[in-house]
């Protein structure tokens, strides 16, 4: 029986959504290293402007051209022949719920794309991770990993960066950096 490994699809096999809609709404270049709040959002203070910003991300394929985090496509294969990979993600932008049937059907269609050689059997789709039973979990969200996960791998990202090797190992959480450290630990 191959083991579970549930692994996370923001900022973990793609990059980050929000990062491009951010520069194409307000017109910028924001990079990564310009943030360390996972809110990327917080950038825009006005509370006017943050409404019309939603409004202006529900009317966009926001998957469309979203880069593939480097190593994934050599690494991911493997992973799924080796363990029974699961791919879950959360769709829900908070106060934004009922506008979710567009985040999930441009996140499917990527999905569909870039990772044809999965099955749709295998994208979960949720809000609570935490309620998740699995051998592996990889994530980049350290409050993503529920009681019920057994390795917990965090990868790197802009909004987790700052977070400490000791407040992470209280957690029992490894960090990685890149999916070549993950061939290393899974594979």
């Amino acid at each position: 029986m191959k083991k579970i490994l549930v692994i996370d699809i923001d900022d973990v096999l793609v990059d980050s959504y929000m990062f491009i809609m951010l520069n194409k709404f307000l017109g910028t270049n924001y990079k990564e290293e310009d943030f360390s709040n996972y809110y990327l959002e917080d950038a825009i203070k006005d509370p006017k402007k943050l409404d019309e910003y939603y409004k202006f991300i529900f009317t966009q394929d926001m998957y469309k051209d979203i880069p593939v985090k480097a190593g994934v496509q050599e690494v991911l294969p493997k992973l799924n022949e080796k363990y029974d990979l699961l791919l879950c993600t959360d769709f829900l932008i908070p106060n934004y719920e009922w506008q979710a049937d567009k985040e999930f059907i441009s996140k499917f269609n990527m999905l569909k794309e870039k990772f044809s050689y999965l099955n749709p059997k295998q994208f979960i789709f949720m809000r609570r991770k935490q309620l998740l039973h699995a051998d592996i979990m990889i994530d980049d969200k350290p409050t993503n990993f529920g009681d019920y996960i057994g390795k917990k791998l965090m990868l790197t990202a802009y909004h987790n960066k700052n977070i400490s090797d000791n407040e992470l190992k209280t957690k029992n959480i490894e960090r990685v950096n890149s999916w070549y450290d993950i061939a290393k630990i899974l594979l």
